[in-house]
C-alpha cells in the first residue's frame, strides 16, 4: 500500500504523547514494537498502527499512513525510509518524559469523584464486580465509581476529542481513579460492564488522553512507608482481586508502558510482578525487573504456571476466590501474627512514642542488611499495634472529657510503658 501524504507531508511526524494515548496502545514483542490505533488519521482500529521502537517510525495498516517519532532528538530523520516491520532493533530509545499534569482536569476529577462513589452501591457496577469476585467493601476503599451518564468522561475529556468517543459507549461504566504517586488525580479507567470472555476488546477500557497514572497510589505509599512488597499488576482489576484477597500494597499501571519509573521504586525491599500471562506481559517483567534491581530491590515474578491456566491475577481470583498460592505464600511474611486481644494490649499500654521508636528501630535493622522473616514480621506486627494506637487516640479526640476511654492517663492521649 502506498504511503500516504498528510496535510501536505509525504513522511509526517507525531509525538510520544500522541502514541501512546492512541487507543489500543500496547508494546509487543518485548517492548521491539507496539501496536495501536493510528496517531496519524486519528483512527479507531486499535491494531492498525505498528511503531518500531528502535527506528522511530511508524506504519498504518489501514490507510497506509506513514511517520515518524519526533521527541524532541527527531530520531526518525536518521532513516531515509521507514524500517521493515520487525527488524532488530539498533536504537536504544530515550526515557519517555513527563507530560504536565492538566491542572483543569485534576480539579475537575476532584469535583465529580465524590459523586461517582457515592453512586456506586447499589449500582450495575458493583453487580459486575461482585460477580468477579469483589467485595463492596473492597471496592469502596479503593474509591471505585460508578459513572452512569457518562458525565465523568464529558467533563474532562479535551477539546478535539473525536465525536465517537462522546457516544453511546461512555455511558454505564464501572470508573476507576488513577493517580500520581502523591495520590492527585489525573486519569480514569472505564471499563464497559461485560463479563470476560468473548466480547470484542473495542471500547472495553476507556482512558483520557495524557498521562495515566497509578491505581491504587495509596498501596505505594504504604509499601514505601512501611518497608512492605509492592505487588505491581497491569489491570485495575488484578489489584483489587489482590487487595480483596488481603494484599493492600497493589497498584496497577495499566499497561507496560505506563507509569512507573525508577524513583518510585526507591525504599522498596521487594517487588512482586503480577503481570498478565499472555506474551506481551511475561516478556515485559524482565524490563520492569532490571529497573527496579538498579534501585536495590529483590524482584520476584508472577509466571503462567502460576497462574494455572488464567490469563491474568483477576480472572484466577474469579474462579477460586483465592490468590494464587505463590502469592499467598509471599504475603504470609508481612502479615501481623499477633492476635487482635494482644494487639489491643499492647496499642492502650505502651506510649506513642514507644511505639514509633520501636519501628524505627525495627526498620534501621532492616536498612542495615537484616533483611529477614523475622525482621519483616516484627515490623508488621508493630504496624498494626500502631494502627491500633491511631484509633484509640481519635477516639478519644472524639469522646467526652469524662468518658471511660481506655486506661486513666490523665486523659493526655498517652498511656503508660512498661519496659522490660
Amino acid at each position: 500500500m502506498a504511503a500516504r501524504p498528510i496535510n501536505g507531508e509525504k513522511w509526517p511526524s507525531f509525538t510520544r504523547q500522541q502514541l501512546e494515548s492512541a487507543p489500543g496502545y500496547k508494546l509487543e514483542a518485548g517492548g521491539a514494537h507496539s501496536r495501536s490505533a493510528c496517531p496519524i488519521h486519528g483512527g479507531d482500529n486499535p491494531t492498525a498502527f505498528v511503531f518500531n521502537v528502535a527506528t522511530g517510525w511508524g506504519q498504518c495498516h489501514s490507510h497506509g499512513c506513514r511517520g515518524y517519532l519526533d521527541d524532541g532528538n527527531r530520531r526518525g530523520r536518521q532513516h531515509s525510509r521507514p524500517a521493515p516491520y520487525g527488524s532488530v532493533p539498533t536504537i536504544v530509545p530515550p526515557p519517555a518524559q513527563d507530560i504536565p499534569l492538566d491542572a483543569d482536569r485534576v480539579r475537575t476529577l476532584q469535583r465529580l469523584w465524590p459523586r461517582m462513589v457515592r453512586a456506586f452501591p447499589g449500582s450495575p457496577a458493583e453487580d459486575y464486580l461482585a460477580a468477579r469476585g469483589i467485595p463492596l467493601a473492597v471496592a469502596q476503599a479503593a474509591r471505585v465509581g460508578y459513572d452512569e451518564d457518562g458525565e465523568l468522561w464529558y467533563a474532562t475529556a479535551p477539546e478535539g476529542t473525536p465525536p465517537q468517543e462522546r457516544k453511546r459507549h461512555t455511558r454505564g461504566r464501572v470508573v476507576f481513579p488513577l493517580a500520581t504517586v502523591e495520590g492527585q488525580p489525573i486519569n480514569i479507567a472505564a471499563r464497559r460492564l461485560t463479563m470476560p470472555g468473548n466480547e470484542s476488546k473495542e471500547w472495553r477500557w476507556l482512558f483520557l488522553r495524557g498521562q495515566r497514572g497509578y491505581f491504587n497510589a495509596a498501596g505505594l505509599r504504604q509499601a514505601q512507608a512501611e518497608r512492605r512488597t509492592l505487588y505491581i499488576c497491569e489491570g485495575v482489576i488484578d489489584a483489587l482481586a489482590l487487595r480483596a484477597g488481603g494484599i493492600t500494597t497493589a497498584v496497577a499501571i495499566g499497561g507496560l508502558s505506563g507509569v512507573i519509573k525508577r524513583e518510585h521504586l526507591r525504599m522498596l525491599s521487594r517487588i512482586v510482578l503480577c503481570l498478565d500471562a499472555d506474551q506481551a506481559g511475561q516478556s515485559g517483567s524482565p524490563e520492569i525487573g532490571r529497573m527496579a534491581r538498579t534501585v536495590g530491590c529483590t524482584v520476584e515474578y508472577l509466571s503462567a504456571d502460576h497462574l494455572d491456566g488464567a490469563k491474568d491475577v483477576a480472572e484466577y481470583w474469579q474462579r477460586h476466590r483465592t490468590l494464587p498460592a505463590f502469592l499467598d505464600g509471599l504475603a504470609v511474611e508481612e502479615r501481623c501474627d499477633l492476635d487482635d486481644d494482644l494487639i489491643e494490649d499492647y496499642a492502650r499500654r505502651y506510649t506513642v512514642a514507644y511505639i514509633a521508636d520501636t519501628l524505627a528501630r525495627q526498620y534501621a535493622r532492616w536498612d542495615d542488611g537484616d533483611q529477614t522473616r523475622t525482621t519483616r514480621q516484627t515490623m508488621a506486627d508493630w504496624h498494626a499495634i500502631a494502627a491500633r494506637r491511631a484509633t484509640i487516640d481519635a477516639e478519644r479526640a472524639c469522646a467526652p472529657r469524662d468518658a471511660d476511654t481506655g486506661p486513666d492517663d490523665g486523659d493526655t492521649g498517652e498511656a503508660w510503658v512498661e519496659e522490660g
